[in-house]
Protein backbone atom coordinates (compact mmCIF):
# COMPACT_ATOMS: atom_id res chain seq x y z
CA UNK A 1 0.00 0.00 0.00
CA UNK A 2 3.21 2.72 0.59
CA UNK A 3 3.49 2.77 -3.19
CA UNK A 4 -0.12 3.53 -4.04
CA UNK A 5 0.36 6.38 -0.94
CA UNK A 6 3.17 7.54 -2.22
CA UNK A 7 2.48 7.89 -5.71
CA UNK A 8 -0.68 9.81 -4.38
CA UNK A 9 1.37 12.02 -2.31
CA UNK A 10 3.41 12.88 -4.96
CA UNK A 11 0.75 13.44 -7.40
CA UNK A 12 -1.27 15.65 -5.45
CA UNK A 13 2.06 17.45 -4.23
CA UNK A 14 2.22 17.76 -8.29
CA UNK A 15 -1.32 18.67 -8.92
CA UNK A 16 -1.37 21.89 -6.14
CA UNK A 17 2.35 22.93 -6.97
CA UNK A 18 1.15 23.47 -10.81
CA UNK A 19 -1.80 25.30 -9.43
CA UNK A 20 -0.19 27.33 -7.20
CA UNK A 21 0.97 30.62 -9.32
CA UNK A 22 -1.88 30.31 -11.27
CA UNK A 23 -4.06 31.69 -7.63
CA UNK A 24 -2.31 35.31 -7.88
CA UNK A 25 -0.02 36.90 -9.94
CA UNK A 26 2.51 37.31 -7.11
CA UNK A 27 2.72 34.04 -6.91
CA UNK A 28 3.73 33.80 -10.21
CA UNK A 29 5.78 36.33 -9.99
CA UNK A 30 7.70 35.14 -6.70
CA UNK A 31 7.94 31.50 -8.79
CA UNK A 32 9.72 32.74 -12.18
CA UNK A 33 11.04 35.84 -11.29
CA UNK A 34 14.99 35.66 -10.89
CA UNK A 35 16.29 35.48 -8.04
CA UNK A 36 13.39 33.84 -6.82
CA UNK A 37 12.98 31.57 -9.58
CA UNK A 38 16.30 29.76 -7.91
CA UNK A 39 14.31 28.50 -4.92
CA UNK A 40 10.92 27.52 -7.25
CA UNK A 41 13.34 25.25 -9.41
CA UNK A 42 15.35 23.99 -6.30
CA UNK A 43 12.55 22.45 -4.15
CA UNK A 44 11.36 20.70 -7.11
CA UNK A 45 14.58 19.00 -7.66
CA UNK A 46 15.25 18.05 -3.93
CA UNK A 47 11.69 16.63 -4.23
CA UNK A 48 12.46 14.81 -7.52
CA UNK A 49 15.40 13.37 -5.72
CA UNK A 50 13.51 12.51 -2.37
CA UNK A 51 10.56 10.21 -4.39
CA UNK A 52 13.51 8.45 -6.19
CA UNK A 53 14.79 7.99 -2.94
CA UNK A 54 11.57 6.83 -1.83
CA UNK A 55 10.64 4.77 -4.41
CA UNK A 56 13.85 2.85 -4.61
CA UNK A 57 13.58 2.21 -0.53
CA UNK A 58 10.09 0.96 -1.04
CA UNK A 59 11.16 -1.32 -3.67
CA UNK A 60 13.85 -2.70 -1.41
CA UNK A 61 11.83 -3.00 1.71
CA UNK A 62 13.56 -0.75 3.89
CA UNK A 63 11.78 0.79 6.55
CA UNK A 64 13.84 4.00 7.65
CA UNK A 65 14.70 5.16 4.12
CA UNK A 66 10.75 5.79 2.86
CA UNK A 67 9.91 7.06 6.40
CA UNK A 68 12.64 9.82 6.27
CA UNK A 69 11.53 10.40 2.49
CA UNK A 70 8.26 10.85 3.71
CA UNK A 71 8.84 13.60 6.12
CA UNK A 72 11.28 15.04 4.05
CA UNK A 73 8.30 15.31 1.33
CA UNK A 74 6.30 17.01 3.51
CA UNK A 75 9.23 19.37 4.77
CA UNK A 76 10.02 20.24 1.11
CA UNK A 77 5.80 20.94 0.54
CA UNK A 78 5.81 23.77 3.05
CA UNK A 79 9.11 25.17 1.98
CA UNK A 80 7.13 25.42 -1.37
CA UNK A 81 4.37 27.21 0.45
CA UNK A 82 7.01 29.48 2.02
CA UNK A 83 8.21 30.30 -0.88
CA UNK A 84 5.04 31.15 -2.69
CA UNK A 85 3.36 33.03 0.33
CA UNK A 86 6.43 35.15 1.43
CA UNK A 87 6.34 37.25 3.20
CA UNK A 88 2.76 36.99 3.47
CA UNK A 89 1.69 34.86 6.22
CA UNK A 90 -2.07 34.93 6.02
CA UNK A 91 -1.88 35.12 2.29
CA UNK A 92 -2.26 38.45 0.74
CA UNK A 93 -3.35 40.34 3.91
CA UNK A 94 -0.61 39.79 6.77
CA UNK A 95 3.47 40.00 6.67
CA UNK A 96 5.05 37.89 8.94
CA UNK A 97 5.84 40.68 11.25
CA UNK A 98 2.68 41.93 11.22
CA UNK A 99 1.00 38.24 12.15
CA UNK A 100 3.90 37.79 14.86
CA UNK A 101 3.19 37.89 18.70
CA UNK A 102 5.28 40.45 20.65
CA UNK A 103 8.88 39.72 21.47
CA UNK A 104 7.79 39.30 25.73
CA UNK A 105 5.59 36.65 24.38
CA UNK A 106 7.65 34.89 21.63
CA UNK A 107 11.07 34.82 24.22
CA UNK A 108 8.06 33.27 26.98
CA UNK A 109 7.27 30.56 24.20
CA UNK A 110 10.68 29.87 23.52
CA UNK A 111 11.99 29.71 27.32
CA UNK A 112 8.75 26.78 27.22
CA UNK A 113 9.86 25.21 24.04
CA UNK A 114 13.35 24.77 25.20
CA UNK A 115 12.08 23.26 28.18
CA UNK A 116 9.60 21.03 26.58
CA UNK A 117 10.32 20.04 23.46
CA UNK A 118 13.72 17.94 25.06
CA UNK A 119 11.54 16.24 27.54
CA UNK A 120 8.99 15.11 24.77
CA UNK A 121 11.87 14.21 22.55
CA UNK A 122 13.36 12.00 25.56
CA UNK A 123 9.92 10.17 26.22
CA UNK A 124 9.62 9.64 22.48
CA UNK A 125 12.84 7.81 22.22
CA UNK A 126 12.10 6.40 25.54
CA UNK A 127 8.54 4.93 24.22
CA UNK A 128 10.08 3.62 20.85
CA UNK A 129 12.80 2.19 22.55
CA UNK A 130 10.45 -0.03 25.29
CA UNK A 131 8.45 -0.90 21.72
CA UNK A 132 10.73 -1.66 19.45
CA UNK A 133 11.19 -4.99 17.06
CA UNK A 134 9.02 -5.99 14.55
CA UNK A 135 5.74 -8.40 15.16
CA UNK A 136 5.58 -11.91 13.78
CA UNK A 137 2.22 -11.63 12.00
CA UNK A 138 2.31 -15.54 12.87
CA UNK A 139 2.27 -15.10 16.31
CA UNK A 140 -1.43 -13.02 16.67
CA UNK A 141 -2.14 -10.52 19.28
CA UNK A 142 -1.34 -11.24 23.29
Amino acid sequence: MARWFAAATLGFLAVFSALTPLQEAAYAARWFAWPTAIYSFAVPGLVALVAWRLWRGLSRGEDLAPFLCALALFVLAFMGIGISFYPMMVPPGLTISEAAAPDESLRFALVGTLILVPLILAYTAYAYWVFRGKLDPEEGYH
